[in-house]
């Protein structure tokens, strides 16, 4: 890799795959995978974030 940008987006590509089950197709997330990756990939920025906005609306992104 080259630049700070492209090792970044290497690094979020290899995370990506890392929660897609390849089933039925290997470059998409299905909701439970979606929410996993969130929940354990951005559990700090999520409480930030959750400190600064309404958790109400928080909640709409699950449903």
């Amino acid at each position: 890799m080259g630049n700070p940008l492209e090792t970044a987006l290497d690094t979020v590509i290899n995370v990506f795959h890392q929660y897609s089950t390849h089933k039925p197709h290997p470059d998409k997330l299905n909701n439970g995978e979606l929410k996993q990756l969130i929940e354990k990939e951005l559990a700090e920025f999520l409480k930030v974030s959750l400190m600064e906005t309404d958790s109400a609306q928080c909640e709409v992104v699950w449903k």
